[in-house]
Order: C-alpha cells, then structure tokens, then sequence
C-alpha cells in the first residue's frame, strides 16, 4: 500500500475512533456519570476529529483526480462534522429531543462515511489482485488425483 494510501487509512481510522470517543463520552453526560470530565474529552475528541475530518479532506482532495470516490465520500464527512458542530453549539448543554435525535442520526452518518472512506482506501487493487475464477476450493482435491478422477 502506497504512503497516500495509508495515510487516507490513518486519517479514516482515527476519525472513527475519535468518534467512538464522542459517542461514549456524550453516553456518559446523559447518564450524568462525571458530566465535567466527560464534557471536557467530549468536547476535546470532536476537536480533535475536525482536525482529523480536514486533514481527510486536504488528502482526499489531492488525489480527487485518481479517487473520486474517496473525494466525494470525504466531502460527506467535512459536511457531516460541519452539521454536527452547529447542531451542537446552537442546542447547548440540554438540547431539545429533536436536536439530541439529529445528533444521534448524524453521528451515525458520520461513523458510517469514515466507516465507508477506511474500506475504500487500499480495497481496489487487493480485489482486483484476487478475483476468483471458478471454483478453486476444489481445484488442489482434481489436480493430485488426475483431471478426472474422483478422491477416494
């Protein structure tokens, strides 16, 4: 795998697991299990993830000319993470449920579009490299006993 291959992956996997952070931690001020702290790494983790989102962004849009899927599967989640954060500056500490619902289904849209970015960076050549022609689960058993001789 190339360096921009991996790096796209990088970018792909630590905005996922930055998101898993945001998730678990807004999961916790809802229960109000240590609302300060958790509030403090949810708010540092989705930081962290708008860094990580432009930087996926930056790289997709570099190679947008080779992989346009990338650059448009990028572009969903620059405008996802936009949404997210105005969703939740503009709700606050105690959003209403129709701001907590757009947040739960825009989080998973998110999780879902770096989901996607991480299985398409570095998938094609490997699919391409191992296509199956026929059946060759059964081609050793025919070949070590003749072309047309059943194992006994």
């Amino acid at each position: 795998m190339s360096p921009p291959e991996r790096r796209l992956r990088l970018a792909a996997g630590l905005g996922l697991g930055l998101l898993l952070v945001v998730v678990v931690a807004a999961a916790g001020i809802r229960l109000e299990i240590g609302p300060g702290v958790l509030r403090l790494i949810h708010r540092a983790a989705a930081s962290l993830e708008v860094i990580v989102v432009l930087w996926l962004g930056w790289m997709a849009w570099r190679a947008r000319a080779t992989r346009p899927v990338v650059w448009r599967g990028s572009l969903v989640a620059i405008g996802l993470t936009a949404f997210l954060s105005v969703l939740g500056i503009a709700a606050g500490q105690n959003p209403p449920p129709a701001a907590a619902a757009a947040n739960l289904l825009g989080g998973l849209a998110l999780a879902a579009a770096f989901a996607w970015l991480l299985g398409k960076s570095g998938s094609e050549p490997y699919f391409r490299r191992r296509r199956a022609v026929g059946n060759r689960a059964l081609t050793p058993i025919f070949r070590s006993h003749g072309a047309h001789s059943v194992p006994r």
